[in-house]
Formats: C-alpha cells, structure tokens, sequence
C-alpha cells in the first residue's frame, strides 16, 4: 500500500529538536535576564570597548579583573556569545530537519540574524554611549525570545500532533484570539514604556506609591513637581538637584497605568479562556500561569517604588515581564493554531 503525499508531507516529531529549541528559549531568557541585571546596577558601560574586552579577547579575558560593573557587564556579553552559538545550532537543526516547513526553516536563519544584529546594537551602545541604541537593544531581546518560544512551540508534539487534541468552535476561537492579542498590544506596550523607565532614569520620578505625590494623579508642570517632590523626598547631598523632569514623570505615570491596562486584559483572558476552552489543557495552563505571574510582578513593581529602586528586585520585574510576554505568545499560538479534523495535516498548514 504506497501512503499519500499528504502523509509524507506531515512533519514528524522529533524530541531532540524539541528539546534543542527549549533549550534555545532558556539560553535567551538567561541572556535577556543578565541584561537586565547590567541595567539595574549601572554597569552598561563598565565595558568601554567592544567586541575587545580592555584590550583583551573576550574569551581570553583574565577572570581575576571580573569584579563590579565589569563582571556583569562581561558575563552578560560572554552568555550572549553562547547565545549565538546556540542560534547557529538550532539554524542547522531547523534546515536538516524541517525540510516540509519551509517558514520554520527561515525562522532559524531570522533568529540567528537578530542574535548577529543584537549584538552589534549592544556594542553600538558601548562604543557610542547611546542611551537610543540601549532602549533598542533591551526592547529587541524581549522580542528575540518571543520568537524563540514560535520556533520551540512549533517543534513540539502538541503542534505536530493536533489532530488528536480536542478542537474549539470557531466562534469561540475569534473571541479568544481577540482577547489574546489585546493581551499581547498591552504587554508589548507596557514593554517599551518599561524600557524607557529603566534606561530613562524615571524609575523612581513618582517617589511614593499606591498614590502619585499624594494624589491619584501626579503634577505634569516642572515648578509644581519639583515643588512636590522635594516636599516628598529627604534632601540627599549626593542627588541634590536630580529633580523628575515632566517626561519622567510622564512615562513613568504611563507605566502604572499599563499595568493597569495589562492586569484587566490578564484577568479578562483568562476568565475567556476558563468560559471558552476550560477542558483544553493546553490552553487552560498558560491562561492561569499569566494570573498567577501577574500578582508578583504587580508587587515587585510596587516594590520598586516604595524600596528606592532595590536592585534585585528591579532585576527580578524586568525578567517576569519577559516571562508574562513570551507565555502570552505561547497561549495566542495554542488558540489560533487550527488543527485539522481527518488526521491530515499538509506542509501549508503546519
């Protein structure tokens, strides 16, 4: 009995492809993660040389002058290499293996491109003191470990092997993609006025937290925030004059109110996704670890403020955003991926 093109044209699962993209995700975030840890303790800039590390090889680099801002700085570019490294693999992988999926092949050669692009966008921040180049290169590694998740989710059994997982009236699939990708517009939003809040220096320009200044609404005119501020603020000889300009104040006014916006379109999801789709697992689960995430980011978010911006826990909100960010891609992907019916599946819907 000769099979049908339609089955030699099925992708087949392989675990260790899997496994090596799951990997890849993990390798990114710790990238992403040593990232922010560099932003929120100062040291972009400990490293005034790139792709040279003062003078040395980067490989090469004497461990016994990996102290301070140097050594976050220098192990940051050093997982990042491994990064890359790990993006050449998967690129290989992806073009041996999915040769049916033409669009993942070029997923893997797209990844390794913008691991090449980030870290020339890295070294430009460097060399140029850039603090543009710096947003860009923060805001493109949440958007590189998005892709990251695609290329993962798309190896995975539960992709390939949809034909036997139950499927969701259409209907309620619309509603749900809807509601999911507001989700996504309101975290990517929250994203870029997070970036612009930690390279901006407006993480503390509201000093006081649930209140803005006392009131529900800070002042927007420069007499009237100093005038608050220093009224809010003990007088530190070290950052006398580092008055909150009405931009600071701006953005990072925004910021609380896009956690807002995000913590509704959160619970407004998961109540779709428990009315919508609360038998299918698959989905179920991302939906309920995005509730479950968002009480502690809400709360390191707080923290910040009411802390005088603690390091760690600036670090600790800036990794789960990216977390909330890449679980609310994976959940948009298991609610649009439409699985076919007769247990065939060709390579244009794969």
């Amino acid at each position: 009995m000769v099979s049908s093109p339609a089955h030699h044209d099925r992708p087949v699962y392989q675990k260790w492809v899997y496994l090596l993209c799951v990997a890849f995700v993990i390798l990114t975030f710790l990238v992403l993660h040593r990232g922010g840890q560099v932003t929120s303790r100062g040291a972009g800039l400990a490293v005034p040389d790139y792709p040279r590390v003062y003078g040395h090889n980067m490989i090469l680099f004497p461990i016994a002058m990996w102290r301070g801002g140097i050594y976050w700085e220098h192990t940051h570019r050093l997982i990042a290499a491994l990064g890359g490294v790990m993006a050449i693999v998967v690129a290989f992988a992806l073009r041996s293996t999915q040769r049916h999926r033409p669009w993942l092949q070029w997923c893997g050669v797209g990844l390794l491109a913008a691991y090449i692009v980030q870290g020339l966008l890295g070294g430009f921040r460097v060399t140029e003191m850039s603090i543009a180049a710096a947003m860009a290169h923060g805001i493109a590694g949440q958007l590189i470990l998005c892709a990251t998740v695609v290329v993962a989710a798309a190896t995975g059994r539960w992709w390939i092997a949809g034909n036997a997982l139950l499927s969701i009236p259409d209907r309620a699939r619309s509603t749900l993609i809807r509601r999911c990708a507001v989700l996504l517009g309101a975290l990517l939003l929250q994203l870029v006025l997070g970036v612009f809040v930690r390279h901006g220096g407006a993480a503390l320009a509201v000093p006081d937290f649930p209140t803005a200044y006392g009131g529900l609404v800070p002042p927007f005119a420069a007499g009237a925030i100093e005038q608050a501020y220093t009224h809010l603020v003990p007088y530190d000889a070290d950052h006398a004059g580092q008055i909150p300009s009405v931009v600071q104040v701006l953005v990072h006014w925004s910021h609380r109110i896009g956690a807002l916006f995000v913590a509704g379109t959160v619970i407004w999801m998961l109540l779709g996704v428990l009315r919508h789709a609360r038998h299918f697992s698959p989905i179920v689960r991302p939906a309920v670890a995005l509730g479950i995430l968002l009480l502690p980011q809400v709360a390191m978010g707080a923290w910040i403020v009411l802390s005088h911006r603690h390091v760690d826990t600036a670090t600790a909100h800036h990794g789960l955003g990216a977390v909330l960010l890449a679980t609310a891609v994976l959940l948009y992907l298991r609610i649009a991926r439409r699985f076919p019916q007769d247990g065939h599946s060709t390579a244009s819907t794969s």
